[in-house]
C-alpha cells in the first residue's frame, strides 16, 4: 500500500484541526464527501482550485496550509 500523499495529510489534519466532518468540509468546497474521503485517503488529489476552497474553508493561507502540521482538537 502507497504512503498518505502529503497533502492527503495536510486536508485531514486541518479538517480535524478545525473540528470539521467530511460533510462540513465537502458543502462549501462544492464536492461530495466521498471526494473529500478520497483526497484523504490519496486515492486522488484535488484540483489547484479545490486546493483554494480548501484553504479559505480552513481560514488560512496557502503559506500556513503547506507549513508545519496542525495539531488536532480530538483528544
Amino acid at each position: 500500500m502507497e504512503a498518505m500523499s502529503d497533502v492527503a495529510k495536510r486536508i485531514r489534519a486541518w479538517r480535524r484541526h478545525r473540528g470539521l466532518t467530511v460533510n462540513d468540509l465537502a458543502a462549501p468546497i462544492g464536492v461530495t464527501a466521498p471526494a473529500i474521503h478520497q483526497w484523504e485517503s490519496g486515492t486522488t488529489e484535488p484540483t489547484l482550485a479545490n486546493v483554494g476552497r480548501l484553504v479559505k474553508t480552513f481560514r488560512t493561507d496557502l503559506a500556513t496550509f503547506f507549513g508545519p502540521l496542525p495539531r488536532s482538537r480530538r483528544a
